[in-house]
């Protein structure tokens, strides 16, 4: 989502906390399964808070990806596809936020 976002402070929790933030996105992932040369399936319950702890946007986000062929670059391939997807739907819904304020 931070590459979406070019003009945002984006980090992970431990880096720092989200401090000063103006948004907070918590995921949930509830699903990170992989078949060998057959698919993988990701499923995150995801939302969007303001600095006050306010919930803005929810979401629920289903990805499954075909795996076309045997071993783990495969494999790893398709959940890099499947996670830079869901940043993209978070990125879309920060965005709207971060326009509507305006």
């Amino acid at each position: 989502a931070g590459q979406r976002l070019p003009a945002a402070r984006v980090a992970a929790q431990t880096q720092y906390g989200g401090q000063g933030a103006d948004y907070r996105v918590p995921i949930d992932i509830l699903r990170f399964e992989s078949v060998p040369a057959e698919s993988i399936t990701l499923e995150a319950a995801w939302s969007v808070r303001n600095a006050a702890g306010e919930r803005l946007h929810e979401a629920r986000f289903v990805q499954i990806e075909k795996v076309e062929a045997p071993g783990v670059a495969p494999l790893v391939s398709a959940h890099a596809k499947a996670l830079a997807a869901l940043a993209e739907e978070i990125a879309v819904a920060v965005q709207t936020l971060v326009q509507a304020k305006r």
